[in-house]
């Protein structure tokens, strides 16, 4: 719990800053920027934290020691969980289109990928298979790249490391961008990751956040958190595709709450494949944008 706070909501904004340049100001506004749970357990760490430099006399007081107001659990504003439904998310495609956010947005869109393994997705996981005349993009999810565009060799939780499926024209295109991914590596040993933001060799997540609303906003399209992609994702999964539950959590790394969830469901590769796939020609929505065509 300490490593999660300390990555998602404490290092972003404090770990560049001196311990001495913390103005008491400045925390509580931070502290306003968050739910009222998130804000009492992020002040409590950067207190220790703080503790150990007014130990070592680095600083004269703690200036997390001051009496802080929270966000009131009854006022604290709700996060936005709006999705896109299926015409919407092609207007979201052609946004993404030809710039360099394209990859991580159809890995989330069209596989249902969290924000940081989107982005943790290099030139040799992707690889493509024909089942039944339907073009599926078979995405190998072991890692993931954290907000300081870290990579981190771990997922999170031992059912997330798993095989992501796109079928159809994302995955063709998928399968290009992978393409030109390996192209552009210097030495043929190497992998490059899919989402690089421009000049870097892969890019944060406040980045791609960021950018993409930027994105959205340009075209005019509906604007909701990247991360609602996924959601996204698992609805049309289930609506559109019809595909039952027990096909949809293994794809999206979910595991079932019931003993034969947990313990003994264990769909390969190419039965997951075959359920997409088989859907896929039966819905084929992400085939049917009329962009696509031109």
């Amino acid at each position: 719990q300490y490593r999660s706070t300390w990555a998602r909501h404490v290092e972003p904004r404090w770990a560049d800053v001196p311990c001495d340049a913390i103005r008491p100001l400045d925390v509580q506004q931070w502290l306003m920027e968050q739910g009222r749970s998130v804000a009492m357990a992020s002040m409590h760490l950067m207190r220790q934290v703080l503790d150990y430099a007014t130990r070592y006399e680095l600083i004269p007081t703690n200036p997390l020691e001051v009496r802080y107001l929270l966000p009131s659990a009854s006022t604290v504003a709700r996060r936005d969980d709006g999705i896109w439904t299926p015409e919407e998310l092609g207007e979201v495609w052609h946004a993404c289109h030809d710039t360099w956010l394209e990859p991580a947005m159809l890995l989330a869109g069209f596989a249902g990928c969290r924000v940081g393994e989107a982005l943790g997705v290099r030139s040799d996981d992707v690889r493509m298979v024909r089942e039944q005349g339907t073009s599926v993009a078979l995405v190998r999810i072991e890692r993931q790249i954290d907000s300081r565009a870290r990579e981190a060799d771990r997922t999170k939780n031992r059912w997330s490391r798993r095989t992501a499926l796109l079928a159809g024209q994302p995955a063709k295109r998928l399968m290009e961008l992978a393409a030109l991914a390996g192209q552009a590596r210097e030495e043929p040993e190497t992998c490059v990751y899919l989402t690089r933001f421009p000049g870097k060799e892969k890019a944060t997540q406040q980045q791609l956040r960021r950018a993409f609303t930027q994105s959205l906003e340009g075209h005019n399209v509906r604007v909701h958190l990247f991360k609602n992609l996924r959601s996204t994702w698992q609805t049309n999964a289930r609506w559109v595709l019809r595909l039952p539950p027990w096909v949809v959590e293994p794809m999206m790394g979910h595991v079932g709450k019931t003993v034969t969830g947990r313990y003994y469901d264990k769909p390969s590769d190419q039965e997951l494949v075959s359920a997409l796939a088989e859907a896929w020609r039966e819905h084929p929505f992400g085939d049917a944008y009329a962009w696509l065509k031109s």
